[in-house]
């Protein structure tokens, strides 16, 4: 592997690490993987930044859950 392919390996292992804060995601009642990670721009405590097509949106821990925020911007 080279050192571009471990960068993207390791940005990908702290996305999800940082998906597994949720303790809904840990207890199985939301899912093991994020299902909007193809379009995660950005992380941060307690915030994960999207965009796709449709425009930007973010998904907010709260409560031990992440809860999408349609029309949010980071």
């Amino acid at each position: 592997m080279d050192a571009a392919g471990a960068a993207a390996l390791r940005l990908r292992i702290e996305q999800h690490q940082h998906w597994l804060e949720a303790g809904t995601v840990r207890e199985g009642v939301q899912e093991a993987h994020d299902p909007h990670a193809r379009w995660l721009l950005e992380i941060h405590d307690g915030l994960r930044v999207y965009a796709d097509d449709t425009g930007r949106f973010v998904k907010r821990l709260t409560d031990g859950a992440w809860l999408l925020e349609q029309g949010q911007a980071a």
